[in-house]
This record gives C-alpha cells, structure tokens and sequence, in this order.
C-alpha cells in the first residue's frame, strides 16, 4: 500500500528584503488535508519576527482572488512566535478540508523584519488516489520498500 501523500514546494529559499512580502501557493486539487510550513532562515534576534506571517485560499491562482484563511492570521489568530539565532524557525499551518471546505488554493505570505531566506512547502494527505508515480507525488524519484 502506498502513503497517500504528495510534497509540494509553494517557495524555494527566496531570500526576501525587511518589509517585502514572500507568497507561495499550495494546489490542493484533489487533496483533503494539508500541512503547510513557512521556514524562516536563522534571524540576527530573537525578537526579529515577521510583521506579517498567515496563510490565505483562492479559487483560482490570480493573486487579486485570495483572502485570509480564518485561523491562520499572524498577530490576529496566533501569536508569531519568536524567531531562532541558529537553525530555521518554522511555523506550521495544519489545514483540513475534511473538517471544513477550503477553497483549491493555499498561499503562505510573509514579511520579514530583516532580510531572510523564506521557503514555504507543503505535505499533502489523503488523496483521491495513492500517488502511483513520482511526478504524482511531487518528487524527482519514488522509492517504494
């Protein structure tokens, strides 16, 4: 039996200016649930958090079409945690589509404080089918042991 899941890089490593705003979008076709990580490069403080950190759905990839993801708004659902002096500071966006419909599209949006290397990825889980290739399953090579 094969794991029904699915890797999917929204953002590679964008090093991103203070007050500039990184997006990566998330296709959730045909998925049910989606883990959705903003990875925050090392900050020069702690305390050097970004001023905007949420994740937002659209029914189409026009970026004029998404909206705030209730729940899941920085400074207003959760609070933005503080960010590591050494290693990545990543925050997890855990979304059910099982639980409550969600439009097609997920898009983190970040800006950072000071300039930082952001990458926003996702895992997702129970598909339609069990990904039978490695293109299907949004990576180079599948080994299946």
């Amino acid at each position: 039996m094969l794991t029904e899941s699915k890797k999917v890089i929204g953002l590679h490593g964008s090093s991103t200016t203070n007050a500039a705003t990184a997006t990566g979008a998330i296709d959730t076709l045909d998925w049910d649930h989606a883990l959705v990580d903003v990875v925050l490069a090392t900050s020069s403080a702690v305390t050097t958090k970004p001023t905007v950190l949420k994740l937002q759905e659209s029914a189409t990839t026009d970026a004029s079409n998404y909206s705030d993801l209730s729940g899941a708004v920085g400074g207003t659902d959760f609070t933005i945690p503080n960010m590591k002096t050494q290693g990545e500071s990543i925050v997890r966006f855990n979304v059910s589509k099982a639980k409550k419909p969600h439009k097609r599209y997920l898009r983190g949006v970040v800006s950072p404080a000071t300039t930082q290397i952001i990458s926003i990825t996702a895992e997702l889980f129970r598909g339609d089918e069990s990904p039978s290739t490695a293109a299907k399953a949004g990576v180079e090579t599948l080994v299946n042991v």
